[in-house]
């Protein structure tokens, strides 16, 4: 039986679809070395899920690092601590302002931003209600004008660029 090479494409999807399913199964052993990491971040101080997670010694398993503190009783780790990639607070509603609170009380500068007129979650309720999908609908065509204006926009200075070296 003639096996066929896979594409590197394919092998890339098939590691990645391997490393989620993994991250989301516990690993006593994964998980302590997380821990550890977790708990040596400083008080005043933060990591992102990543950090931990290469810290730890498994750098592609930020969703474990998720996964973890998700699962642990509260209390029991600095969850806080751990924040999303670009230093981001990743957690909705009262966990968010919750985190929030402690990384303030521990003197971690904290910025919130606030769009008018909205509120977390609103996109996800576009199944649900009218005034959401017609948002979700309306922001979707703006986006696409956008994009076609900055693709027109990059192909005439492209066009004006190679004119100079002609």
């Amino acid at each position: 039986m003639k096996r066929t090479a896979k594409s590197p494409q394919a092998v890339s999807r098939e590691m990645e679809r391997r490393l989620r399913k993994d991250a989301v199964r516990p690993n006593e052993l994964r998980d302590k070395a997380f821990q550890r990491v977790i708990r040596s971040i400083p008080k005043g101080k933060v990591a992102t899920y990543g950090q931990v997670a290469a810290a730890a010694g498994y750098p592609l398993y930020h969703r474990a690092v998720a996964r973890l503190l998700r699962t642990v009783p509260t209390g029991f780790l600095p969850w806080q601590r751990v924040v999303g990639a670009g230093g981001e607070i990743k957690l909705r509603f009262e966990a968010a302002a919750e985190q929030r609170l402690r990384l303030e009380q521990e003197g971690v500068p904290v910025e919130l931003h606030i769009i008018p007129g909205m509120f977390h979650g609103f996109w996800r309720m576009a199944g649900v209600l009218p005034e959401a999908r017609e948002a979700l609908n309306l922001a979707a065509d703006r986006l696409r004008q956008a994009i076609t204006a900055g693709h027109r926009l990059h192909s005439h200075t492209n066009q004006q660029a190679d004119s100079l070296f002609t």
